[in-house]
């Protein structure tokens, strides 16, 4: 079933105009319909149903648009909306989006506060974008993305998340963060954390497979915990973090095997190329990590604290680890 949008969206919205065009807020829609102009519906605590409804536009425009002040929650379950400037437009206080797909859009789903699910986004330039407010997404897919979620003064919670070949998987800036049980395989970053000062930041039992570098931790960092997370045949680092402050940052029990290989243009601070497993400076507590095969050290730290139980082997840089002691 297809909902062709040409240049026109599905808009809910506070108030709604006289004479909306059909099919008519409300009704279901059994067959290939052709909206000429917008659909707009008033409500409070909307639900939008599309139960394989595929919403195609032509580049422009929003496919759906939800917004409006007070409490109200909108719910957007199953469906497509693709090739659009922006898949879904959420502002209402609360958003909820469950089992859909957004595909081929410039904007995936631009929000403020938004509770994702069992969703997939394939081939948009961004699939998430959020400045402000809160954003939780569990068990969806991120592939082929420029970017999978783009975020701006953002608390966010990732669990149980897959992204693939993406340019970026996650990119923040000044916001709390949480990722767990989540793998990013293949593409350019998995993970890029900028300027969390006074922020939690927390990744736990993450894998970072094939990518040009795993994770980079950047800017000011003062209350991240990494920990349990595996790092394996990385182009450049499985973990960069070159922080800018001293501060008491944890980065515990992972994984780096493989890594450094090809680290292309990703260069430490004194301009040598990142071909470590692990890459710290200060501010940063290493402990039971593990790491075999790199290209370049098991472990590089600078000014780093050594809190025990690091080990590692087979890493053709010696010594095998700098800054900690590593058995």
């Amino acid at each position: 079933m297809l909902l062709l949008a040409t240049g026109s969206s599905l808009a809910i919205l506070p108030t709604a105009p006289a004479g909306a065009a059909a099919p008519g807020c409300g009704s279901s829609v059994s067959s290939d319909v052709v909206l000429t102009k917008d659909l707009r519906c008033s409500g409070s605590g909307l639900l939008l149903q599309e139960s394989g409804l595929t919403i195609i536009g032509s580049g422009t425009g929003t496919g759906i648009s939800t917004g409006g002040p007070g409490p109200e929650t909108t719910t957007i379950i199953n469906g497509v909306v693709k090739n659009f400037a922006t898949g879904i437009n959420a502002s209402y206080p609360s958003n909820v989006v469950t089992g859909v797909t957004l595909r081929g859009n410039t904007v995936g789903i631009d929000s403020r506060n938004v509770t994702v699910s069992a969703s997939t986004f394939v081939a948009n330039g961004t699939a998430v974008q959020q400045a402000l407010g809160g954003l939780s997404v569990s068990g969806s897919t991120f592939k082929n993305n420029g970017v999978g979620l783009d975020l701006l003064d953002v608390e966010v919670d990732l669990t149980q998340n897959i992204f693939v070949n993406n340019g970026t998987g996650v990119s923040t800036d000044n916001s709390g963060v949480r990722i767990s049980d989540s793998s990013f395989r293949g593409g350019g970053v998995g993970v890029l954390l900028r300027n969390s000062l006074g922020y939690s930041v927390r990744l736990d039992d993450n894998t970072f497979t094939d990518l040009d570098i795993g994770t980079i931790i950047t800017g000011a960092t003062t209350n991240a915990v990494i920990s349990e997370n595996s790092f394996r045949s990385n182009g450049a680092s499985g973990l960069y973090f070159p922080n800018s402050v001293a501060a008491a940052n944890t980065i515990s029990g992972n994984t780096f095997n493989d890594n450094g290989f090809a680290p292309g243009a990703y260069v430490d601070p004194s301009g040598n190329a990142l071909s470590s497993g692990l890459w710290a400076n200060k501010g940063a507590q290493i402990s039971n990590s593990i790491a075999n095969a790199n290209a370049g050290h098991g472990i590089e730290g600078h000014g780093v604290v050594d809190a025990g139980g690091n080990r590692a082997r087979n890493n053709l840089a010696p010594p095998q680890c700098i800054g900690v002691v590593c058995s």
